[in-house]
């Protein structure tokens, strides 16, 4: 069984959550309050942070990182297109948005400088540049959402 440490609001555990619903593979969470991390969670992860995946032994940090292993793991159905250029556009999108949402996640009296949001306003005019250039998520004629033109859901 998959065991998810996770935090509820947290956008990428969040996306953890919806590879393993579209996947539908069985999981187990266990909530981690981000404002009093246990001691042991920086065991499973050096850097404290959430998700973090443990199954038979074996722990895995990073959302991108178990994204991928699920998707390399569980391959069907695939969640991303089967050409490989496509499929690197994919994670490209999907690297662009983290970018965007590194920033997005700050709010009044967080402890992170003015020239990381100089440096994520300067990241989201090249996205808005290039918005025509990548796949985007978006809905498709059948009302699910697609990645380069592949389904998301089922």
């Amino acid at each position: 069984m998959i065991t998810i440490y996770d935090a509820a609001r947290c956008p990428y555990c969040a996306r953890v959550r919806i590879v393993l619903g579209e996947k539908s593979i069985p999981w187990e969470s266990f909530e981690i309050d981000l404002a009093d991390r246990p001691g042991w969670l920086y065991e499973k992860n050096p850097k404290g942070k959430v998700p973090v995946l443990e199954e038979d032994g074996f722990v895995l940090p990073e959302s991108h990182v178990i994204m991928e292993y699920l998707e390399e793991r569980y391959p069907e159905p695939a969640l991303l297109p089967a050409d490989p250029a496509e499929r690197a556009l994919a994670r490209l999108a999907v690297d662009r948005f983290d970018a965007l949402l590194r920033c997005g996640v700050c709010t009044v009296g967080h402890p992170c400088t003015r020239h990381v949001h100089a440096r994520a306003s300067t990241g989201r005019r090249r996205l808005a540049r290039a918005h025509g250039r990548a796949p985007a998520v978006r809905r498709g004629a059948s009302g699910r959402g697609v990645v380069g033109g592949e389904p998301v859901s089922r």
